[in-house]
This record gives C-alpha cells, sequence and structure tokens, in this order.
C-alpha cells in the first residue's frame, strides 16, 4: 500500500517496501480508496522481444497487450480463442472505456476471427489494445491456448 504522508509503498504488515519492483511480464492491481482519481506513473524500457507468447487458461483472465505500442484489437493475434456464431458461446474481452467510465465487451465471431461488440456482427475498427492498458479475457474453451503477438515496431 501506499502511504499518502510520505509517497512510499508498504508491505501488508506496515514495514517500507525494500524492494517494490514490478518485474517484466508481471502483472499488477491498483486500488483507489480515495474519491478523487490519482496518477501513478510508471516507467520502464520498451519491450524488445521479437515475439511474446501468453497462455490463456480456461475462466477470466486480466491480461494485456505485451508490446510498447497499442494496436487495434483486430489487428491483433488474438484470434486463435473460441469463436463462434454469436456472443453467447465465443471468447469475450472487456476493454475499460476510460472516457465512459464502462466496459465494453466484444465477442470473437467464427466466420473470419474477427472482434465484434456484443450486440452486434460487424467487425469493430476503433478499438485499441496495449500501451500499459490491461483488459480481460474470458476464455470460454475448456483447454488452454497460446497468445502469440510479433512486435509491430522496429528497434
Amino acid at each position: 500500500w501506499l502511504k499518502s504522508s510520505d509517497g512510499k509503498w508498504y508491505e501488508a504488515g506496515g514495514g517500507a517496501a525494500s524492494n517494490a519492483y514490478v518485474n517484466p511480464k508481471d502483472g499488477f492491481w491498483i486500488q483507489n480508496r480515495r474519491l478523487t482519481n490519482q496518477i501513478v506513473i510508471v516507467s520502464g524500457d520498451v519491450v524488445d522481444d521479437s515475439v511474446v507468447t501468453n497462455v490463456l487458461v480456461p475462466g477470466l483472465s486480466l491480461v494485456s497487450y505485451p508490446f510498447s505500442a497499442p494496436v487495434g484489437l483486430n489487428m491483433s493475434a488474438l484470434t486463435n480463442g473460441k469463436a463462434g456464431k454469436s456472443e453467447g458461446v465465443a471468447d469475450v474481452v472487456a476493454i475499460w472505456n476510460a472516457a465512459e467510465q464502462k466496459y465494453e465487451q466484444f465477442w470473437l465471431r467464427s466466420s473470419d476471427k474477427k472482434w465484434c461488440a456484443v450486440g452486434s456482427s460487424v467487425p469493430v475498427t476503433n478499438v485499441y489494445i496495449g500501451g500499459g492498458v490491461g483488459f480481460w479475457y474470458q476464455n470460454r474453451g475448456t483447454t488452454n491456448f497460446a497468445w502469440i503477438e510479433t512486435r509491430p515496431y522496429s528497434l
């Protein structure tokens, strides 16, 4: 937790954290207990791996696009989950819309492996993942699958 009077992170037991690091491929969750928005700045290096693989297990997972630049949801390689003819049977992603303060959901259509907004069968063109923003992935299948992304930029 972060103590507001000194700006330091603390262990659950109360002592100041001496090694509060987030390593590559680690995820974290920040819960704001204030009534107003807070700004958190996280800095690091540009991801230089040429390929990153994430394993998605059955059920709900909190994931993020593995590279340092955003990509259109339908331009990503996140297409090998369970697709379906309707949103009720296909995998679903839930992405936070900060402007509207709500999650927007998208389902994977089987005819072309494109993501469509829940309630629609038209592929989305203006939805992006990445830039350090996590999203929820619901794997409706019964087995794990690998989401393999290739770095979209040159170093």
